[in-house]
């Protein structure tokens, strides 16, 4: 026989958001330095060259990937009023 706990379930799923939270914006903030540092190109070049490396973080670390990009996330940006507000893409404030 076991014993329902509501707020210990609560408390596991805060937690749990947490925890998809920090490694999201771990990820978003390792996608940002990638990004910048993919040298200036024609545009062609360089959007294959985003995608190329896009596919690179996914294949490295399909969970963490999945985190950042595919699982909501209490700290992602939200468009457009986190873009007119001009706070980045990739999760934390670009101030």
């Amino acid at each position: 026989m076991g014993v329902e706990c509501p707020i210990l379930r609560l408390n596991l799923k805060a937690e749990a958001q947490t925890l998809i939270d920090a490694l999201a914006l771990d990820v978003l903030d390792e996608w940002a330095a990638i990004v910048v540092a993919i040298p200036a190109a024609e545009p062609l070049a360089w959007l294959a060259a985003i995608g190329k490396a896009y596919l690179e973080l996914a294949l490295q670390g399909p969970r963490r990937y999945e985190a950042a990009f595919l699982l909501h996330f209490e700290k992602s940006r939200r468009y457009p009023d986190d873009f007119v507000e001009r706070r980045g893409p990739a999760g934390r404030s670009s101030s």
